[in-house]
C-alpha cells in the first residue's frame, strides 16, 4: 500500500504570506515612530525658538517701557507747566495772556510690541510651548491691549489740545474763553497720560514675570492698581 502525503509547497506559502504581513506591520510600526520622533524633535526645537523669540521681545519691552516712563513724565512736567501758564494768565487783570511751552513731541509714546504672542497664537502653536509660557504671554497681551487704548486716548485728547491751539496764530492771542477750554483739554490730556503711565507699571510688572514663566494673577493686579496715581 502506498503512503500519500499532501505536498509541502501549499504549507510554505502560508508561513511566507505571514512572514510578508509581519513584515509589513513592524515596518509601517518602525515608520510611524519614526515620524513621530521626528515631529516631536521639530516641536521641541519650534518651542524653544518661539520662548527665545518671546524672550528676545521681553527684555526690549523692558527697555521700551522705561523710555515710556521718560517721555510721559516730561510730558507730565510740560503739560502742567502749560497748565500754570494758563491759570496765570486768565487770573491776571486785563487781557488774558498765554506763551506755549513745547510739549507735543514727549506725548508720542509708543507702546509694547507683541510680535511673538500673535505669531505663537495665530499660528495655532499654543499647544507646543510650557502652558506656564502661554499663560503667562497670554496675560500681558491682554494687558497691552489695556495700554494701547489708553494710548488711543492719549492721541485722541493731544488732538483736541492741538485743535484749540491753532484757533490762532499765536498762542498769546487766545481768549479768556478759550483759554478755559485749552486748560481742560490739557488737563485731559495730562490725565489720559496717568493712565497710559499706569498701565505701562501693570505691562512692566507682568513683562517681568513672563519672562520667569509666571503670570500676574488679578488678585496681585488690583493691590497694584490702587497704589498708582490716579491724576
Amino acid at each position: 500500500m502506498l503512503d500519500v502525503h499532501p505536498p509541502h509547497h501549499a504549507v510554505h506559502a502560508w508561513r511566507d504570506f505571514f512572514i510578508h504581513i509581519a513584515t509589513i506591520v513592524v515596518g509601517l510600526l518602525i515608520a510611524i515612530g519614526l515620524e513621530q520622533t521626528v515631529e516631536h524633535i521639530h516641536h521641541h526645537s519650534q518651542a524653544n525658538e518661539i520662548e527665545e523669540s518671546l524672550h528676545r521681545e521681553s527684555i526690549a519691552n523692558r527697555a521700551l517701557v522705561q523710555r515710556d516712563f521718560a517721555t510721559i513724565d516730561e510730558a507730565h512736567r510740560l503739560i502742567r507747566l502749560n497748565m500754570a501758564s494758563i491759570m496765570a494768565a486768565t487770573g491776571a487783570p486785563g487781557k488774558a495772556t498765554f506763551h506755549l511751552s513745547p510739549y507735543m513731541q514727549y506725548t508720542y509714546v509708543i507702546p509694547p510690541t507683541d510680535t511673538g504672542w500673535l505669531a505663537l497664537r495665530d499660528d495655532d502653536l499654543l499647544g507646543i510651548v510650557p502652558p506656564s509660557i502661554a499663560k503667562g504671554y497670554s496675560k500681558l497681551e491682554a494687558i497691552r491691549s489695556v495700554v494701547v487704548a489708553a494710548n488711543n486716548n492719549v492721541m485722541q485728547s493731544r488732538q483736541v489740545v492741538q485743535a484749540l491751539l491753532h484757533l490762532r496764530d499765536d498762542s498769546a492771542q487766545l481768549s479768556p474763553e478759550e483759554l478755559e477750554r485749552l486748560l481742560l483739554a490739557f488737563s485731559q490730556l495730562d490725565q489720559a497720560l496717568t493712565e497710559m503711565r499706569n498701565g505701562l507699571t501693570i505691562f512692566s510688572l507682568a513683562n517681568e514675570l513672563a519672562l520667569k514663566g509666571g503670570t500676574l494673577s488679578s488678585a496681585e493686579e488690583m493691590p497694584i492698581f490702587t497704589q498708582l496715581p490716579q491724576q
